[in-house]
Parts: C-alpha cells; sequence; structure tokens
C-alpha cells in the first residue's frame, strides 16, 4: 500500500479542506513532517489508518472524537485516501459519527457514519463498513495490529516490542505470524487430559461407590478382588445347602396338607348326607298338595277354552271397525285433495299469464339490443389504437434513455481519445528527441559518426532515463487507433437511434391526430360489456321461461288427470262407508267385552305357568336327595378334633417354610447384586488401568507442549515456533543495528533465568566493544530507538518475505529521533534512505539535522482560532 492523496476535512485539529499529495515528493520516498507541537502532525498518520481500517492508529483517541472543535458547522467531516497497490488505484472515503447542527431549527442532531471503497477499474464500489475493512484487509494483507506492528513505530509505542517479556511478545508475534493454531493445539491438549484426569477421577469414584453397595463384603482398609470371589464362592455352597433343607420340608407339608384336605372332604360329605335326608321328607309333603292343585286347573281348563272362542270372534269383528275408520279416512283425504288439485289449477293459470306477458317484454328488449356487436368493434378498434400508441411511447421513451446512455459513453471515449492521442504525440516527440542520444550510443571510438564523420567524440550526447523505443510508440499509436475507432462507431450507433428516435415522434404524432380519450374508450367498452351481460342474462330468462311454459302445460294435464282419480275412487270410499255404518257404532262394546275375556285368559295362562315351574323344582330337589341318599357314608367321630389337630401342624410347617423362604431368597438377591457388582468392578479395574496407563502418556504430552514439565525452562509449544521466525527477525534486524551503531550491538534471543516464568523469545544485547551480554533494557534511550527502530525494519522484512500478499510500501515513524546524537542520527538517516528506494517513509520530529538532510517535508502549522494547516515544502 503506497499513499497517493489525502484529504481531511473537519478532522482533528484542520478545521476545514485539508489536501496532501503524496505524488510530489522525490523518487527516494523518505519525507519529514515537522512544525509546532500539537499542531496536527500525528494526525496526518491517524487519518490514513482511520481510512484504511476505520479506527485511528493510537489507542487514546476514540473514533467519535475525530471531528474538529475548530470546523464550521456546515462543514462536513470525513477523510479521503488514494492509494495504490501493485500497480492498481483505489480511493476510500470515511466520515466518523459525529453531532451537527439541524438542519431545520434548533439543536443538534446525529451524523451517521459513512464509507466508500471505490476502484479504478470498472468494479462498482463497495458502501458497507464491514465489507470494506474486509476487502482492505485482503489488498494489503494485514489487519489493523499487524499494520501498526509492521508499518507504524508511533511515538511512546517504538519501545513496546524490544522491551516486552516472552508472554506479551508472544501475544504480539500471534498475529503476524499466525501461530494462533500451535496455541489452540497445546490448548486443546491441555483441555483433553484435564478432561481426561476427570474422567479417570471418576472411574475412581464409581468403582468405591460398587466396593460400598457389596452386601456380603466386609468392608476394610484395602479391598482385594480374589477375596471378594472367594466370600461369593463360599455363599453360593450355603445357598445349595438351604435349598435342599427348604425342599425336605416342603415335602413333608404337601403331602400332610393331602391329608388335611381328604378328612375335610369326608366331613363335608357326612353333612351334606344328613340336611340331605331332612330336605327328602319334608318335599314328599310339598308334592302331595301340588296333586291337589293340578286336579283343580284341568277342570278349568273347559272354561278357558270357550273364553279363546269368544275372544277369536271380537277380533273378527273389530277388523271390520278398523276397515270402517280407515275408509273414513280415506274419503275425507280425498275431499282435501280435490280442493288442492283445484286451487292450483287456478295458480296455475295466473302463472301461464304472467310468463307470457314476460316473454313479450323480454323480447322487445332483445331487439332493441341488436346493434351492440358494431359498437363494440368500433370501441375496440379505439383501443387497439391507443394500446398501439402506448408502446410507440415507451419505445422512444427507452430509447431516449439509451441515447443518453450512448451520449455519456461518447464523451467518455473522446475524452480518453484526447488524452491517449496527447500522450502518444509527447512520446513521439521525446522519441524524436532523443535520437541523438540513440545515434550516441552506438558510436565507437575511432570509427567515424554518422552525422559529422569525426572518428573522435569527445561529448556524445546523452540517452535519458526514460526513453521510449519505437515497438512502445507503435503500441501507442495502435491504442490511440483502436479508441478512434470505438469512438467512431459510437457515434454512428448515436446518430442512428437520434434518427429513429425523431421516426418514433412522428408517428406518435400521427396516432395522436385520430385516437380518443383512453378514459372514454374504457367507459364505453364497459357500458358495453355490461350491455352483453344484461343481453345474455335476458336470453336466459326467456329460454327458462319458455321451459316453465312448458311444465305448466304439463302439470295442468297432470291437474286435470288427477282429478278424475280422486273423484272416482270419493265415491267408491262413500258406498263402502253406507255398508259399515252399523258395525262402527257398535265399537266401544266390543272392545270391552275382549278387554274383559282377555284379563281372564291370561289370569288362568299365569297360575298354569308358575304351577309348572314349581312342579319341575320339586321333582329335581327330589332326584338330587335321592341321589346323595343312595352313596354311603362313615360315621364322623372324632373327625373334628383331628383336622384341627392336623391344621396347627400345618401352620407351624408354614411359618417356618416362609421364614426359610425369606433367608434364601434374601441370600440370593445379594449373591446376585455382589456377583454383579464384581463383575462390574472387575471390568472397571481393567479399564481404569488401561486409561491410567494412556493418561499418563497424554499428561507428559501436555505438560511439555504447555512448558509445565518439572526442572525445565517453560517453553510453550507455540513459542516455540515463534523463536524460528523471531530469529529470522533478529538477523535481518542485527543488519541494520550493526550499521547505525557501528558494530557496536547486536540483538540475541536468550532464555531467562527463572524457570518458573514463561521464557523463550526474552530479548538481550550483544555489545561487541567489551564482549558482553546484557537485556535490551540496559541499552540508553538512543540506543533503544536504534534498536526498536531495526527490530521493525527487520519484522517488516521477514513478513514480506513469508507472505507475498502482504501489500505494504509505507512506513510512519512518530519521533524518537532526538534522543540521538548527531553521528547516530547521521547513520540513522543513512539506512533510512537507503531502504527508501522501494517504500515510502514518512517520519515525525523536531530534530534540526533532519530538516537540512530530507528535502521533502510536510510543515503543520497551527492556529488558536482557525486550526491546523499543513504545506509540503
Amino acid at each position: 500500500m503506497r499513499p497517493l492523496q489525502l484529504i481531511m476535512s473537519a478532522f482533528g485539529p484542520y478545521a476545514g479542506r485539508q489536501e496532501i499529495d503524496f505524488t510530489k515528493f522525490s523518487k527516494n520516498g523518505l519525507y519529514l513532517i515537522c512544525g509546532d507541537t500539537g499542531a496536527g502532525k500525528t494526525t496526518i498518520f491517524d487519518a490514513i489508518v482511520y481510512a484504511l481500517y476505520g479506527s485511528v492508529s493510537g489507542d487514546v483517541r476514540e473514533v467519535n472524537m475525530l471531528r474538529s472543535r475548530y470546523a464550521d458547522p456546515q462543514t462536513k467531516t470525513y477523510v479521503e485516501l488514494i492509494f495504490s497497490i501493485r500497480g492498481k488505484k483505489y480511493r476510500v472515503m470515511r466520515s466518523p459519527e459525529y453531532e451537527r447542527e439541524k438542519a431545520r431549527g434548533k439543536g443538534t442532531t446525529k451524523q451517521a457514519a459513512s464509507c466508500e471503497l471505490e476502484f479504478f477499474d470498472g468494479h462498482l464500489p463497495i458502501t458497507k463498513a464491514k465489507l470494506v475493512n474486509s476487502e482492505i484487509e485482503s489488498l494489503i494483507g494485514l489487519s489493523r495490529e499487524q499494520f501498526k506492528q509492521v508499518s507504524m513505530i508511533s511515538q511512546g509505542d517504538f519501545l513496546k516490542v524490544l522491551l516486552a517479556k516472552t508472554e506479551e511478545r508472544t501475544k504480539i508475534l500471534r498475529g503476524l505470524f499466525q501461530t494462533a493454531p500451535y496455541r489452540s493445539l497445546q490448548e486443546k491438549v491441555n483441555l483433553q487430559a484435564n478432561e481426561e484426569k476427570a474422567i479417570l477421577e471418576q472411574m475412581d469414584r464409581d468403582l468405591q461407590e460398587k466396593i460400598d453397595r457389596l452386601r456380603l463384603y466386609k468392608k476394610t482398609d484395602t479391598f482385594e478382588l480374589a477375596d471378594l470371589k472367594d466370600l461369593l464362592l463360599q455363599q453360593k455352597k450355603i445357598l445349595e445347602k438351604k435349598k435342599e433343607y427348604l425342599n425336605h420340608v416342603q415335602f413333608d407339608y404337601e403331602q400332610q396338607l393331602v391329608v388335611l384336605g381328604q378328612k375335610k372332604e369326608l366331613l363335608k360329605r357326612i353333612k351334606v348326607f344328613k340336611e340331605a335326608k331332612e330336605k327328602l321328607a319334608v318335599l314328599k309333603k310339598t308334592m302331595s298338595v301340588c296333586e291337589k292343585e293340578r286336579k283343580v286347573l284341568e277342570e278349568e281348563k273347559l272354561q278357558v277354552e270357550q273364553w279363546k272362542e269368544q275372544k277369536r270372534q271380537l277380533s273378527t269383528l273389530l277388523r271390520q271397525v278398523d276397515e270402517y275408520r280407515q275408509t273414513k279416512k280415506n274419503v275425507s283425504t280425498l275431499i282435501l285433495e280435490h280442493e288442492k288439485i283445484e286451487k292450483d289449477q287456478k295458480e296455475n293459470k295466473e302463472t301461464k299469464k304472467q310468463i307470457e306477458q314476460d316473454l313479450i317484454y323480454l323480447n322487445d328488449l332483445q331487439a332493441k339490443e341488436a346493434g351492440i356487436p358494431f359498437e363494440e368493434e368500433h370501441w375496440q378498434q379505439q383501443a387497439k389504437k391507443l394500446d398501439q400508441y402506448n408502446e410507440v411511447a415507451d419505445k422512444k421513451n427507452r430509447l431516449e434513455q439509451s441515447i443518453r446512455k450512448e451520449e455519456k459513453a461518447y464523451l467518455a471515449l473522446r475524452e480518453k481519445y484526447e488524452y491517449e492521442t496527447d500522450c502518444f504525440r509527447k512520446a513521439q516527440m521525446a522519441y524524436f528527441d532523443e535520437q541523438a542520444g540513440i545515434l550516441a550510443s552506438r558510436l565507437k571510438e575511432g570509427e567515424p559518426c554518422p552525422v559529422c564523420g569525426s572518428c573522435q567524440h569527445p561529448h556524445p550526447a546523452t540517452l535519458s532515463t526514460n526513453v521510449y523505443t519505437k515497438e512502445q510508440l507503435d503500441v501507442l499509436e495502435q491504442q490511440v487507433r483502436a479508441i478512434q475507432q470505438a469512438t467512431e462507431q459510437n457515434a454512428n450507433r448515436l446518430k442512428s437511434k437520434k434518427l429513429e428516435k425523431d421516426h418514433l415522434c412522428d408517428l406518435l404524432d400521427q396516432l395522436r391526430n385520430n385516437l380518443c380519450v383512453a378514459e372514454q374508450i374504457k367507459e364505453q367498452l364497459q357500458c358495453i360489456e355490461e350491455r352483453k351481460r344484461a343481453q345474455e342474462k335476458r336470453a336466459m330468462q326467456i329460454q327458462e321461461s319458455r321451459q316453465l311454459l312448458e311444465k305448466i302445460k304439463r302439470k295442468e294435464e297432470a291437474l286435470e288427470e288427477n282429478l278424475r282419480d280422486v273423484f272416482t275412487k270419493k265415491t267408491r270410499y262413500q258406498a263402502e262407508l253406507d255398508k259399515m255404518k252399523d258395525v262402527g257404532e257398535k265399537e266401544p262394546q266390543l272392545r270391552k267385552e275382549q278387554a274383559e275375556v282377555e284379563v281372564k285368559i291370561n289370569r288362568y295362562e299365569d297360575r298354569w305357568k308358575i304351577f309348572e315351574e314349581r312342579w319341575m323344582k320339586i321333582r329335581e330337589e327330589k332326584i338330587q336327595y335321592e341321589t346323595i341318599m343312595a352313596q354311603e357314608i362313615g360315621s364322623d367321630d372324632g373327625l373334628e378334633e383331628q383336622i384341627d389337630l392336623l391344621q396347627k401342624k400345618q401352620e407351624e410347617r408354614q411359618n417356618e417354610l416362609e421364614q426359610e423362604k425369606k433367608s434364601i431368597q434374601e441370600l440370593e438377591y445379594h449373591l446376585r447384586n455382589d456377583q454383579d457388582l464384581c463383575d462390574q468392578i472387575e471390568r472397571l479395574e481393567a479399564q481404569t488401568k488401561a486409561y491410567r496407563i494412556q493418561l499418563s502418556e497424554l499428561k507428559n504430552l501436555a505438560d511439555t507442549l504447555n512448558g509445565k514439565l518439572g526442572g525445565q525452562y517453560k517453553v510453550l509449544l507455540e513459542t516455540y515456533v515463534q523463536r524460528a521466525y523471531f530469529d529470522e527477525v533478529l538477523e535481518l534486524a542485527n543488519v541494520r543495528l550493526m550499521e547505525m551503531s557501528e558494530g557496536h550491538y547486536e540483538l540475541i534471543r536468550f532464555l531467562s533465568h527463572s524457570k518458573q516464568s514463561q521464557t523463550g523469545l526474552d530479548l538481550g544485547v550483544i555489545d561487541h566493544y567489551n564482549g558482553t551480554k546484557r537485556s535490551v533494557r540496559s541499552l540508553s534511550g538512543g540506543e533503544s530507538f536504534e534498536a526498536s527502530l531495526a527490530l521493525a525494519l527487520g519484522l517488516a522484512d521477514r513478513i514480506r518475505a513469508m507472505n507475498g500478499a502482504v501489500a505494504c510500501e509505507t512506513m510512519f515513524i512518530d519521533e524518537g529521533f532526538g534522543s540521538l546524537d548527531e553521528e547516530s542520527l547521521s547513520h540513522a538517516i543513512d539506512m533510512l534512505n537507503g531502504i527508501a528506494d522501494h517504500r515510502l517513509i514518512g517520519m515525525i520530529s523536531h530534530v534540526e539535522m533532519m530538516k537540512e538532510r530530507i528535502d521533502d517535508q510536510i510543515i503543520v502549522k497551527k492556529d488558536q482560532v482557525h486550526g491546523a494547516v499543513a504545506k509540503i515544502a
């Protein structure tokens, strides 16, 4: 990155618009910024860093403090920087957020921050802050912090890198040499080791927890897995003996239980036999009573048959009554139906008359609207003409936009053509001016000159450094012709489009003369559309009315037929009513007699049914008791006492069985639990042992990477990698330090005397005058500045060599030269002059010798009222 032009407006101490053109400096690239204290010298560096990264170079001032307190309220605050990278030009403009007066009314408002990165190769500009920052970092290859370390030696900060301890220097070098992955690796391994250690500790706790859960094993200070296995084997043998004893007791218990059951069954059968004997005697008496009741029921059976015959006769008469009632109902229904048909016939005639009148009216309306198609065709032609007019107008507008673009492109090509033509002419004149030098370069002593013929050439003409060759002139001429041809083509296209535009204007005038207003066309078409819809609706109404007329005619015929049918049925039903008149009058008496007969029959049938159910039950019980009496049953003398004695003994045996089962279950549970735990403990001990070995190796690796090995220097993996880069930086820095100090000092890296603190990047010097090695902190102020300057330059050179993507051809040095004596200052300027051939170096200083030695200067003056002003001297 090489700055070409810097513009500051209301920025820092600069109240107005301040422009600095870096292209005016001489080619050696070394320039000085001098002026009053506090005038705004460092602000120039701040403006460049702010334009690139959106923040200032130092850490004291913040972005929201950048607006000048001297600025006019209407003046905008911004910084604009034009710079080049690898031959390509870019322009970046940034404006910070600040308070300004309102455009209307009183008070202030916040002016939002803005930024823009512009490309000079035709790319679209970028206006979002994050995208601008990302693009600039990608172009330069450095972040803001890296840019400050590599390209800026700020006032008061140049000793930070020199005097930093290993831990601080590691942080600085991390961003410059991209060693963060090594730091992540050592932290990751250390974290993994800690996690593995925590897992192992958890495994130990799990192992102890399982040991504590053992039920049969007695806890001791030391646990042995073999002792637990022996104990479990002994308890299994005890369990087998207990099971054998339990089976013996269980078998004896079950045998006695069978005997007890047999005795209880015998006692039960004896009791049933006695009850059956008593109940059988009672049943015999009940059966004799039932025989008498049967005879009475059979005698009443003849009377019941008479009642049933009477019931059948009454049912026949009542059916005739129901037929009479239904016929009477049918006659009433037919009378109502006859009246309804006559009413429908009347309504049908009225509806028919109304529909015929509606048809006449609708047909008249349809005849009046017969001319709609012709009107619609006329207005559609008008609409097509309007569309054609709009299409031509749109085409004319697009053509006018195209003409404006072509005119703009033509002007740009014309300007480029004039510029390239001017450059070609200048190059051609320079080429002709250098012909004498070209001929002189070919002269040889003793050979005649092709111009004057002399064989001696005491004062031959010399060539300039920037001489165009014939081939270069031809290339420039071809470029000019190509641009001229493109300009002529553009002019021809522009002329053609203007002719087409004139033609379209004439066509629009012709169309406008015979065209109605768009609103009128739209209104007429809508009106015609509504009339068409009404016409279609009337056509549908006419069709529906005709269909309805046909339907009414069919309905009239159906009504006439229904009327004749109703009259015939009514006459027939009325004749039947006259015949059944007498039966209908006797209905109440018939129904009363039928109810009385049904009650008598039901009463008799209920009595018979109850008797049958009772008789069947008595017979079944008699057969059951007789079966029981037929069996042989022994005596029950002393049987109950025997049962009581056996029950007491069985209860005792049952209690003994339950206690023994409980004891076996507890032992089995404890055995299963301890056996499972034993298996788990055995597996866990094997896993813990293997894990402990693995953790030991991982812990050793973590301690090595993080510098925690006992008795060793505390050198981290990242520091170890950075030492290789740092040694290369020191090698480059010592070339310049030896030059500035005339071989007095050389920077070295050494280990700290203490093994407790982090080391590996501590910095010292070799004093070649007395052969001693000591810390850089022992250097004087001037010597420290020389060492810092050399270290910064070496750091920048190493980063450029390591990363080809870094494009930074600029360095800023803020103060520090005042601590150097005259001879050291001279050496420092000589050294800076040597490296300024390929980079732009800006320095801030009040030292008079530097003002004398450096020709290119930016002089900054301050005014208590109007702010600072910078001029190039």
